[in-house]
């Protein structure tokens, strides 16, 4: 199983990157849009984790850009955001699963391992 993790802080990059390593995931890092997109154009990935802020960048953008392929993987898709505003909230519903940062290890691998068994 892969695991995509499209994050520039690289704290919390290594975070989810360690968490879906034990979860036994391969996990692949973007650092940026554009380094998601080369990966999501040559990989299918069972589980996304997305921030909606990417350097100065929109990871909305991403997942509206890669909607429909996402869905025909059924790649579980996980939006990650440190606002806790409403609007991105409902925004973010629309492609998965909306996660507030910061999240502990054991939270994510609970909402993950959840999506998961409801494939």
């Amino acid at each position: 199983m892969k695991a995509l993790i499209v994050e520039d802080d690289q704290q919390s990059q290594q975070l989810y990157m360690r968490t879906l390593v034990k979860l036994g995931f391969d996990a692949f890092a973007a650092n940026s849009l554009n380094e998601a997109r080369q990966l999501l154009d040559t990989h299918t990935f069972e589980v996304m984790l997305c921030d909606m802020r990417i350097q100065n960048e929109r990871g909305i953008d991403l997942l509206q850009d890669y909607h429909a392929q996402l869905e025909e993987k059924r790649t579980r898709v996980f939006v990650v955001s440190a606002e806790q505003r409403f609007e991105p909230e409902v925004t973010a519903m629309h492609y998965g699963t909306f996660v507030t940062k910061p999240i502990a290890p054991s939270t994510l691998s609970r909402i993950i391992v959840r999506a998961l068994g409801s494939r």
